[in-house]
């Protein structure tokens, strides 16, 4: 169990220090500059298509998912 958790872990970690989508660097002087690679990698994107804890058949049906939670709302805000 703690080697599976340590390997999700690992690859969020190793995803994120990889990303160029929306990353900065921190310059010696406290300014920032955009961090540029010649492949860009957006680690949210890649969470959202590769997310480990949930199987690809299970993701979908988001519309179902959206009517459910609103359906819930309702009971607990008007109820």
């Amino acid at each position: 169990m703690a080697t599976c958790i340590r390997e999700q872990l690992c690859w969020i970690l190793n995803s994120q220090l990889r990303d160029t989508a929306k990353a900065s660097l921190m310059l010696p002087d406290g300014s920032y500059c955009r961090k540029h690679s010649a492949v860009p990698f957006d680690s949210q994107d890649t969470f959202m298509q590769q997310y480990p804890h949930i199987p690809a058949a299970a993701a979908g049906a988001p519309k179902e998912r959206v009517h459910w939670l609103k359906n819930l709302a309702k009971k607990l805000l008007w109820a």
